[in-house]
């Protein structure tokens, strides 16, 4: 019995997990939040470019837009990361925007999920 409460906590701690795949880049999106909880800004990504191995961890958020009280999350509209001075934007439709810190565009492509 004590072995199963072990699995079960062990299993219900387990990070929500998604990859995003483009012609460039992979990356794993792992949730570090409550279950339950609309937003989160503790999003792991691990990302590495398609040619290469050594992957990289970078801490990012959600991004929603707001409902009609300007508070209240609402919209899911992606993910959010920033890392080597770009920030990393990843649209919930796939896309993956690429941006340096002036916000010129570096890279913008489409890619597909894995779940």
């Amino acid at each position: 019995m004590k072995y199963v409460l072990i699995f079960i906590a062990v299993m219900s701690s387990v990070a929500f997990a998604e990859t995003l795949i483009t012609d460039s880049f992979t990356i794993q999106i792992e949730r570090d939040c409550e279950e339950g909880e609309v937003t989160c800004d503790m999003m792991r990504f691990i990302y590495s470019p398609t040619d290469i191995e050594k992957k990289q961890i970078a801490i990012g958020r959600t991004v929603h837009t707001t409902c009609a009280d300007g508070i209240t999350p609402c919209a899911f509209q992606g993910y959010e990361f920033m890392t080597d001075g770009a920030k990393y934007f990843i649209y919930n439709s796939g896309i993956l925007e690429i941006t340096d810190i002036k916000n010129k565009p570096l890279l913008v492509e489409q890619g597909r999920w894995q779940y």
